[in-house]
């Protein structure tokens, strides 16, 4: 199981179930379940593929989901969310909440007390956080899947951990077969009959679905040791284990069932859970893994972004929803194929949006004259001039290295832009002025040009441009958002700012339409 997978599960358990109140007994709504998993990618898409499109399937999703401490069921067998339940379909800390319930999985619990499971109830562990501990001890260096055997046979309580330790190690040069007995205790009602290799088969098999769920939470990774393939926990994990360890195991012998499972589900750091209502109120987003990252991109990447701002985007996906990076990158690939005409629909939408996205369009265009054409470019619209001096700076400040010379650029996010008299008298007073003050220990600069970038140039604003040239012998560049994406899909000024310096400086008033 992974953690965005079981989020987006559970959104369509909602989404099936009316909200939890359809659920018991209703093999509508657990066939409806079942197709929404096919229909947006979720089928077997935990690594050790728990669901089949039959009527068992849906109800061993939500036994797993109350196993982990997710969802559990009022007294009218209505499926309510725990905190942590709540904070999974919300898609909030997703991976770090997923590896806190799997850690504290433990047994006895309202999953493992039920009748159609009914585990020995003097078995009081949590398997998950035993084996990170046993994979922690330096002496055993790690689990295999043959290793994992041991404290599925021996592992009650933490008690058993120096047993299960002598016995991996014994079994590693014995055999597994000179630890395990060949008895009753490692069969059940249905196995009885089974032979001892048949056996060792299927606790091999449930081994190996503990250390799934471990590698596809991301709580832990392999390793080859010496030629064998052995499970440890992540190094970034190793707070969260230490926390879990000393976390008391929910009470489910003696407290009440409700106060049970609700501390059962509290999310990380929660002392208790004082919602008065554990369902919510409308339904959720159902979203495919890919929608998600695609969502994602959209909200927190500016286009065009730079190859570091995409890294750090995928390092983030990774870390927040434990997706491997391939599967990222992957899905960015129509953007990242096509970040030009990406962004340059995105400049267009933002250029119109008024002062509500004025400051988000100043920054696309800071990014654009730094990461498509190549200067050293500077967001300065909101920087504040030293104590005692009036007036600020233009909004975006680039330099051209090669040939020491700058331009300042005033961002308009207006569907048509006329250069009033109050901007003009901003360039001229003002930001032309100060633009020495963004030279820092850079000597000799020169201003090649000043630039408006809006979404459309009304005429009018030539004027008004030409009387700043008059006024002040700078080149003045009334620049349009079509405009711009039309240089930005020219290869002559694809990170070539000499380029871009000369255009915007070849004329008094160069219009960019």
């Amino acid at each position: 199981m992974m953690p965005l997978d079981t989020a987006l599960i559970m959104r369509a358990m909602i989404v099936a179930s009316e909200l939890g109140r359809s659920w018991e007994g209703q093999q509508g709504s657990q066939n409806e379940f079942a197709r929404l998993l096919e229909e947006y990618g979720l089928k077997d898409s935990s690594e050790n593929g728990l669901i089949d499109l039959n009527s068992g399937g849906p109800r061993t999703y939500e036994a797993q989901l109350r196993g982990l401490g997710l969802i559990y069921k009022n007294d009218a067998g209505n499926l309510e969310l725990t905190q942590a339940g709540e904070d999974m379909v919300s898609l909030t800390n997703v991976a770090e909440t997923f590896q806190f319930q799997v850690l504290k999985y433990q047994y006895p619990s309202q999953y493992s007390m039920g009748r159609n499971v009914d585990i020995d109830r003097s078995i009081q562990i949590k398997p998950f956080l035993f084996l990170m501990r046993l994979a922690s001890d330096p002496d055993i260096n790690g689990l295999s899947d043959k290793d994992t055997i041991v404290p599925i046979v021996f592992g009650k309580t933490e008690r058993s951990f120096q047993n299960c330790k002598n016995k991996i190690l014994d079994a590693r040069t014995q055999g597994i077969a000179s630890v395990i007995p060949d008895d009753s205790s490692i069969r059940t009602a249905k196995t009885i009959n089974n032979t001892f290799e048949e056996r060792l088969k299927d606790l091999k098999d449930i081994a190996n679905t503990f250390n799934n769920v471990l590698i596809g939470s991301g709580i832990a990774n392999r390793r080859d040791i010496n030629g064998e393939t052995r499970l440890f926990p992540r190094s970034a994990l190793y707070d969260l284990i230490r926390e879990v360890s000393l976390t008391p195991m929910t009470d489910f012998l003696s407290l009440p069932g409700m106060q049970a499972i609700r501390h059962y589900g509290r999310r990380r750091g929660a002392r208790r859970d004082n919602r008065r209502t554990n369902i919510l109120q409308s339904a959720p987003e159902l979203l495919t893994i890919q929608e998600v990252i695609m969502q994602n991109f959209i909200q927190q990447v500016a286009l065009p972004a730079s190859h570091a701002e995409i890294d750090e985007f995928i390092s983030r996906m990774t870390r927040e929803y434990h997706l491997r990076r391939d599967t990222v990158f992957s899905t960015l690939q129509p953007i990242l194929s096509n970040t030009t005409q990406y962004a340059g629909g995105r400049l267009i939408e933002l250029s119109r949006g008024g002062t509500q996205h004025a400051n988000e369009f100043e920054h696309a265009i800071t990014r654009v004259f730094s990461n498509e054409f190549g200067y050293q470019a500077e967001h300065t619209g909101q920087r504040v001039r030293p104590a005692g001096r009036i007036g600020g700076y233009c909004d975006v400040f680039v330099v051209e290295f090669d040939r020491n010379c700058c331009g300042i650029i005033d961002a308009k996010a207006t569907d048509r832009y006329n250069l009033p008299h109050d901007d003009y008298a901003k360039m001229v007073q003002t930001y032309i002025p100060n633009v020495q003050e963004l030279y820092g220990n850079r000597e000799n600069v020169e201003l090649k040009f000043v630039a408006y970038i809006s979404h459309l140039v009304k005429d009018e604003a030539v004027s008004r441009a030409q009387q700043i040239y008059e006024n002040k012998g700078i080149p003045v560049v009334l620049c349009s958002v079509y405009g711009l994406n039309g240089m930005r899909e020219t290869a002559d000024y694809q990170g070539h700012p000499e380029a871009v310096t000369d255009y915007f400086s070849s004329n008094s008033v160069v219009l960019v339409s």
